[in-house]
């Protein structure tokens, strides 16, 4: 007869729900960047920032734009880093 081991999965699923997350990595000319990815209610609505470091300097914003596209721009010295622009 076959044994039945029967088990409690206690692993925390990573879902929709996670608001926070940090992007970190090197630039094309060697540079570091970091950049922490959050979302805040404001006025009732869940709005996007990111806080960042890197060769386009230090701060934070408020944009829609994907993590891929911010560290692009964190990567480029002279990149102009806006909050909200309809642009992005």
């Amino acid at each position: 007869m076959a044994e039945v081991n029967q088990y409690k999965d206690t692993s925390n699923a990573l879902g929709n729900e996670e608001r926070e997350f940090i992007f970190a990595g090197h630039c094309p000319n060697g540079e570091a960047y970091r950049i922490f990815a959050y979302q805040m209610d404001v006025d009732g609505l869940a709005q996007s920032f990111y806080d960042y470091e890197g060769p386009a300097g230090k701060g934070t914003v408020r944009t829609g734009v994907s993590p891929k596209k911010m560290a692009l721009r964190v990567c480029h010295e002279l990149a102009d880093i806006t909050d909200g622009s309809k642009y992005d």
